[in-house]
């Protein structure tokens, strides 16, 4: 039998490891072919739940990194903005000298930071972490660098603002120890220090600049210590300053050199026409100058003829009182005449007006025995004696010029005398209320002891004084509204002579009474406190005040501090 050729069936591999031939139309083969296709999908599913579970574990790893990084990115901008603009250490708060380098500090600190904030990170978070702080810091460098440039340019400005200020000090301190041409170096610092290098054209026109800011400061500097020398520094260097500013510092020099001229040229016109030259020294400024300088001048002359007037005035009253003073105290007539000739008096009125004093004083000329010129106005006196007595007589005749213009030639040197003590305790500062007091108010307050029934002079003596001490209070209390009235003071008369209820006695009946003092024993500064009396030692400890026995109204004697 011959034998058949070779077959072509295919060749199946198994899982096994011997490789087989298999008929696949038979059923066995069919099913190990099915068993081989479901392991190996089973196998790709296994693949790729392992590639989806490492995938889903790096994804956290991610995550859990970026979170880390943004944590340490937040930390380092709030700790860099700390850093930064802290109101008392900030960086970007540098002033002055302090912002020079400050780009470089910035940036030296912010290294230090980032090392700080990124001690224990991973490598991974460390890397996510200084990808984030690169942009931020490109930013901070870049804001450090123009605030660095800002400050140091302000820092130039201020310092050549400081040089100049102290070249116009020196300068107008000596002005004529310091030359210009010497200082041409420190204005050309000064100009590159505020505008920088502009170029030639632009740095000479600066250097103008500041050297009429140097001249105008300087001028007006002098102007405050010596006004006349300032104006003669602006007239010297008038082409140096910008025309504007040369116009306006004029003026300023000029107005403050005029009150200079005015102290120096209007004590020289009153030498030339007197006392009674104010009419010609008027006539002669409107000849001479126009304007505000006109009115200033005529209002300085004016002002001082004034003053003069009125010190040859108190000058006068004060030689004419000198004079009074040699007549009370028995200068002979010669020596009083001498006297009178020797002062440059205002008028030939003022002068008789002394001589009248002088003949009445020793009884000659009109005043001599026998001569008809004088006699006593007895109506005269008693008008005065009625004024004195009502208090008033301040009033009518407020100064002893006023009295003697009255009274003089009417009532007798002797009540001029007296009346003279009077208007010169005026003169020398004590109120007029005061002086009222001493020329008629006794006699009022002499008239109201005697009604209230005290009419031994003793005793009135006695009162006198206790009202001085109270009116002395009264003057001196801080919380009194206004000046003291002479009502005031009719008023504390009464005041003082009315009865106080002090406390309880017994009278000769065996009954109480109300025991009263007049409220001038009880001193001014006491106080009443629950129907007693109390006054405080300068310990600020209160004592209280006891009466000594008596009757009646009238206790002989005052009160008594108790221990």
């Amino acid at each position: 039998m011959k034998a058949a050729g070779p077959l072509n069936l295919p060749s199946v591999r198994d899982e096994g490891p011997v490789s087989v031939r298999r008929d696949t139309n038979s059923p066995e083969a069919a099913g190990y072919m099915r068993a081989a296709a479901a392991r190996e999908a089973g196998s790709r599913e296994l693949g790729r739940g392992i590639l989806v579970l490492a995938a889903g574990l790096d994804k956290m790893a991610e995550d859990r990194d970026r979170a880390k990084a943004l944590a340490a990115y937040n930390d380092y901008v709030k700790r860099s903005s700390e850093m930064l603009y802290n109101a008392d250490s900030g960086f970007m708060n540098a002033q002055g000298a302090g912002a020079e380098g400050l780009a470089y500090r910035v940036g030296e600190a912010h290294n230090e930071l980032r090392g700080e904030v990124a001690e224990g990170l991973s490598s991974r978070q460390r890397r996510l972490f200084m990808e984030s702080a690169a942009s931020y810091d490109r930013d901070v460098n870049r804001s450090a660098m123009r605030y660095e440039g800002r400050a140091m340019a302000e820092y130039r400005r201020t310092e050549a603002a400081k040089t100049l200020d102290n070249m116009v000090a020196a300068f107008a301190t000596a002005p004529d120890g310091i030359s210009l041409e010497t200082q041409e170096e420190s204005i050309f610092a000064v100009t590159m220090a505020l505008f920088g290098d502009q170029g030639e054209e632009a740095n000479s026109s600066n250097a103008r600049s500041v050297r009429s800011d140097l001249i105008s400061k300087t001028a007006l500097l002098m102007a405050e210590r010596d006004p006349l020398r300032a104006e003669a520094f602006v007239r010297e260097n008038a082409g140096l300053m910008d025309e504007s500013a040369a116009e306006n510092v004029r003026l300023k020099v000029e107005a403050a050199a005029l009150e200079a001229h005015l102290q120096e040229d209007t004590p020289k016109l009153f030498e030339e026409y007197g006392f009674d030259g104010l009419e010609s020294a008027r006539a002669f400024i409107r000849d001479n100058y126009s304007g505000t300088e006109e009115n200033k001048r005529v209002a300085a002359a004016e002002s001082y003829w004034r003053e003069q007037w009125s010190d040859r005035k108190f000058r006068e009253e004060q030689y004419a009182d000198e004079i009074l003073g040699m007549m009370d105290s028995g200068a002979s007539l010669k020596a009083v005449n001498d006297a009178i000739d020797s002062f440059t008096w205002s008028s030939n009125g003022a002068r008789r007006a002394m001589e009248r004093e002088r003949d009445a004083h020793f009884r000659v000329g009109d005043y001599a025995p026998g001569r008809t010129g004088f006699r006593i106005d007895w109506d005269a006196v008693a008008e005065v004696d009625e004024l004195r007595n009502s208090g008033k007589i301040l009033d009518v005749c407020p100064t002893m010029s006023d009295f003697r213009a009255k009274y003089g030639d009417k009532v007798g040197s002797e009540v001029l005398n007296e009346f003279r003590k009077y208007y010169n305790r005026l003169r020398r500062g004590e109120s007029d209320v005061e002086v009222k007091m001493e020329i008629g108010y006794s006699s009022i307050f002499k008239d109201k002891l005697k009604k209230a029934g005290i009419k031994d002079i003793s005793e009135q003596e006695r009162w006198k004084a206790i009202y001085q001490s109270h009116f002395e209070a009264m003057k001196n209390d801080k919380d009194k509204s206004g000046p003291i009235t002479p009502e005031m003071a009719i008023e504390l008369m009464d005041m003082i002579l009315a009865p106080e209820v002090v406390g309880t006695r017994r009278n000769v009946a065996g009954r109480t009474a109300e025991r009263r003092v007049r409220r001038g024993y009880i001193p001014p500064e006491a106080e009443q406190v629950g129907g007693r009396w109390y006054i405080k030692d300068a310990d600020g400890r209160y004592h209280e005040l006891f009466f000594p026995d008596g009757s009646g109204v009238d206790i002989d004697g005052g009160a008594e501090v108790s221990p």
